[in-house]
C-alpha cells in the first residue's frame, strides 16, 4: 500500500455491527479521541491496528477498507 491515505470505512462497519467508537475505544484498550480520529481518517491506522479493529468489531478486514 502507498504512503497515500486509505479510505477507511471504520464509520459504517461499526454501524452495520453495532458498535459504537466508545465500546471500540474499551476493547481496544485506546483513548476515545484516538478512534475518533481513525474513524474520521485523520490517522491512518497500520495494518496490525485495522486487524485488532476487525477483531474487536467482528468483521473482516477488508469490511474496513474502501478499495
Amino acid at each position: 500500500m502507498s504512503k497515500s491515505k486509505a479510505k477507511l470505512k471504520i464509520k459504517k462497519a461499526l454501524e452495520s455491527h453495532g458498535v459504537t467508537q466508545y465500546e471500540l475505544a474499551k476493547r481496544l484498550d485506546l483513548q476515545t479521541q484516538h478512534v475518533t480520529k481513525m474513524v474520521k481518517s485523520d490517522y491512518n491506522p497500520t495494518f496490525k491496528t485495522l486487524v485488532r479493529i476487525a477483531d474487536a468489531i467482528g468483521c473482516q478486514v477488508s469490511e474496513l477498507i474502501d478499495e
